[in-house]
């Protein structure tokens, strides 16, 4: 846990520094993502750290994201001529991954919740 936890940490330091680079060049609109994406990851570590079982829901949710952008690349044909790893390859090194890298014996049950009903826990409400 300790390790998504500061990862994501670092992803939100380095948003920031990005973020603070595009104002001083005056990028004011193209930042906007870049705060969004530092607000999340600030979120689901603060989340992972909180909740017991929210590192292998985190970690689920992300591989079912992988695999519905791998499948969705093969559907579109975008991977022609391209080396395409096959799903169960995938699965079986994510699994072999995450499982020595995080061990739990948590079934992962915590729901992500959506971003509003996370804002409003710890802020009292979303801005603006």
């Amino acid at each position: 846990m300790v390790g998504t936890v500061y990862a994501l940490a670092a992803h939100t330091h380095k948003l920031g520094f990005a973020v603070l680079e595009m104002r001083k060049a005056r990028f004011t609109i193209d930042l906007v993502p870049l705060v969004r994406a530092a607000y999340e990851a600030a979120l689901t570590a603060s989340w992972i750290a909180q909740v017991p079982d929210a590192l292998p829901a985190y970690l689920n949710r992300n591989h079912n994201q992988q695999k519905a952008l791998r499948d969705t690349i093969k559907k579109a044909g975008w991977a022609s001529g391209a080396q395409v790893i096959p799903a169960d390859e995938l699965n079986r090194t994510w699994s072999a991954t995450y499982r020595s890298m995080e061990p739990t014996t948590s079934t992962g049950s915590a729901k992500i919740s959506p971003a509003a009903t996370v804002c409003t826990a710890y802020t009292g409400g979303c801005p603006g």
